[in-house]
């Protein structure tokens, strides 16, 4: 949906380890492109460079913080020319345990009240969650975030990844589909 297409829009990764210094809200660089842009070249591999984080990091995950760290903490210090005011913003957060972002960091209720003033429009921001859906490992958090901001779920689980990016590049790109 977007390569090729262009549409003004950056891309940017964050790991949810909010243990490592070098994380902490900041973007995961591909070379020394913190996020991908309309003139990047060969944005898929520089994507799959940036998302390459591995399993190796924190044992809790803290995707919450993560995302306020990079969207509000961070915004003009390391991840500078990220965030835009006039744009609209898509966070998809993939994760296969609970979120266990610190009150002290950010509290749920704070981060959906935080994310959701970010743009007038709920058409101009979702958050989506790709989880486990059910079971003791659940994201129940982040599908709770994303059923208060909207956005689209998905288990982690299932084999069809195809259907799901198909439907976040559709919300992100601004195209809609009409049955």
């Amino acid at each position: 949906f977007f390569d090729g297409s262009g549409l003004d829009l950056h891309v940017g990764v964050v790991s949810t380890d909010l243990d490592a210094p070098s994380h902490q809200g900041h973007l995961h660089a591909a070379g020394d492109l913190l996020f991908i842009d309309a003139d990047t070249q060969d944005p898929i591999d520089v994507f799959a460079q940036m998302a390459a984080l591995g399993t190796t990091g924190s044992g809790q995950e803290r995707g919450l913080g993560a995302t306020y760290l990079a969207l509000e903490v961070h915004r003009d210090t390391f991840n500078a020319g990220f965030y835009r005011d006039d744009a609209s913003i898509h966070t998809v957060l993939i994760s296969d345990e609970q979120d266990q972002t610190q009150d002290t960091v950010i509290s749920e209720a704070e981060f959906v009240d935080w994310y959701s003033a970010l743009k007038r429009s709920s058409g101009d921001r979702t958050f989506s969650s790709i989880v486990e859906t059910y079971g003791p490992d659940a994201g129940t958090v982040y599908l709770d975030v994303t059923r208060d901001i909207g956005g689209t779920t998905w288990d982690i689980a299932s084999a069809n990844w195809d259907d799901v990016l198909e439907r976040l590049g559709l919300v992100a790109s601004g195209l809609r589909r009409e049955f």
